[in-house]
């Protein structure tokens, strides 16, 4: 679309940055190639999509008869829809054995519920966000512990502080397609950690999954699988007599066991109906198709959208009059007295 000549540069946005969400075209060239490319640029230049995700976050304690994780496929068979075990798709099966499965028509809301029924589950987190086509969204239920890192210049020493997150992380980044299909890029993360008192670095332990998975719109996604063990230690003692110095040790009761639980996502994406603009963009494109390109004893109408073949001269304007359709025309045309 440029000439010989021309040049252009793109700034392009950053999915992790939601201060660069716009894309920028600069186009140097002739005056006829550059309109051509904003003419080009203004069919193809549309708002971007918003994608509505509803996510549930649980956690189930894994008993004896869980020993192994949940078992989706009866979970489904007691909800009493259809569904469609994916096992494959990951991007990263490293760090745990993960799974995906994904919903066809069953019900979400019921299967969170059916799944604090029959299980011992917890809902962690049931945010609800609005992400722009492209950009990244994330989610986290933990905490942060801080540590300080100290470094050392030839003429001082700087001290500062940073932040370990630990706990639940989910980011995703949604991306809606022409046929307002979305396409999930999920990377669900699970993570302890602590603050190691000698050396003073932190220390984090972490299972994790990344998969990209197309659905529909209203479609759901449920990803678990992963599994954490965890030493518990807890304490029972006498009233007063629990308290007491020397003694107290003979009334207390000390227990170690060790507790497995599985953290499960529940994924649901809504694609945004579109806004005004794109409302006057879907006018515009009836108006292109239902303009006739002549009229009359071929007298040509008005389409200014239409790009015109570049020339030396500018594309000058024709000699023959632009008759509006409605107009009627004087051919050939009159004289100026």
């Amino acid at each position: 679309m440029l000439s010989s000549t021309g040049t252009s540069y793109v700034i392009a946005a950053d999915p992790t940055d939601n201060r660069k969400t716009q894309e920028t075209l600069v186009v140097e060239d002739m005056p006829g190639f550059v309109r051509r490319v904003e003419q080009y640029v203004r069919q193809v230049d549309v708002p971007p999509r918003q994608v509505q995700i509803e996510v549930h976050v649980l956690e189930v304690d894994l008993k004896d008869d869980l020993r192994n994780g949940v078992n989706f496929k009866d979970v489904m068979n007691a909800a009493g829809g259809e569904f469609h075990l994916d096992m494959l798709g990951f991007a990263n099966t490293a760090a745990t054995q993960g799974m995906m499965l994904r919903l066809n028509g069953a019900d979400i809301t019921g299967l969170v519920e059916l799944l604090r029924t029959t299980t011992d589950a917890k809902t962690l987190a049931s945010p609800k966000v609005v992400v722009v086509s492209g950009q990244e969204s994330k989610i986290q239920v933990g905490q942060q512990l801080g540590f300080s890192v100290i470094q050392q210049t030839q003429t001082s020493t700087i001290q500062d502080v940073q932040f370990l997150d630990v706990g639940v992380v989910l980011t995703v980044t949604p991306r809606v397609g022409s046929d307002n299909r979305v396409l999930l890029k999920v990377k669900p993360e699970v993570s302890t950690g602590a603050i190691n008192p000698q050396t003073g670095l932190p220390e984090k332990g972490t299972s994790e999954v990344a998969t990209d998975v197309l659905l529909d719109d209203g479609q759901g996604i449920v990803i678990g699988g992963l599994i954490q063990e965890r030493d518990s230690n807890t304490q029972n003692k006498l009233p007063w007599l629990g308290e007491l110095k020397y003694v107290g040790h003979l009334f207390q009761r000390r227990e170690l066991a060790k507790r497995r639980t599985e953290v499960i996502f529940v994924l649901i994406p809504r694609v945004m109906p579109w806004g005004y603009c794109a409302c006057d963009r879907d006018a515009h494109d009836i108006e292109r198709a239902t303009t006739p390109l002549l009229h009359g004893p071929l007298h040509r109408v008005p389409r200014p959208w239409e790009p015109r073949l570049p020339d030396p001269a500018d594309n000058p304007t024709p000699a023959w009059p632009i008759v509006h359709p409605l107009a009627t025309p004087e051919y050939p045309p009159a004289a100026n007295a």
